[in-house]
């Protein structure tokens, strides 16, 4: 337990090769998002599986398919460049990707729950650009929601998450169904 009370997450301070855990920035249904430090002090977001699902093959396929698939794609200034991928030791996947610094679009909001319209119209160019990109390819995202979509400080609109992504090459190669 910490100071505060609060159960201390057991995999803060683990190491991912060069990476230290340093804190706990989110949590999703399948995984959850650390803030890391390399060495030599670069810094980085590292999301790994929820231990609950060490087990389980396809949930252990789509965050290293997601991975691989952002890596891929990550040439397009609004995908997060993904630095690596791997395992831990107790058989968790992890992926190591660029540490973004700003809010998602759901907290973004004021408490009005609006956007200033210039802002929401420049983000969604952004968004549409990407999309353009993508589908030639064959890639639809499937989960774009507010949360979805980040604003870094600088300005840079950035899409996440690409779990959820219908790939036609993939879908061409599992044949009908």
């Amino acid at each position: 337990r910490s100071e505060e009370g609060e159960l201390r997450d057991p995999r803060l301070g683990m190491m991912l090769g060069p990476w230290r855990l340093d804190g706990k920035v989110g949590d999703g249904r399948a995984a959850a998002v650390y803030v890391a430090t390399q060495f030599g002090g670069e810094r980085a977001a590292v999301k790994i599986m929820h231990a609950r699902f060490k087990g389980d093959e396809l949930a252990r396929r789509r965050l290293l398919r997601e991975a691989s698939l952002a890596r891929r794609l990550s040439e397009h200034r609004a995908v997060t460049r993904v630095m690596e991928a791997d395992v831990t030791k107790a058989g968790e996947p992890f992926v190591v990707m660029e540490r973004l610094y700003g809010r998602d679009l759901d907290r973004l909001r004021d408490d009005d729950g609006r956007l200033p319209v210039r802002l929401v119209l420049a983000i969604a160019l952004e968004v549409l650009d990407l999309l353009e990109w993508l589908h030639p390819q064959g890639i639809v995202h499937r989960n774009l929601s507010p949360f979805q979509i980040f604003l870094t400080l600088d300005g840079q609109v950035k899409v996440l998450d690409f779990g959820a992504a219908w790939v036609r090459d993939e879908a061409q190669a599992q044949g009908p169904g």
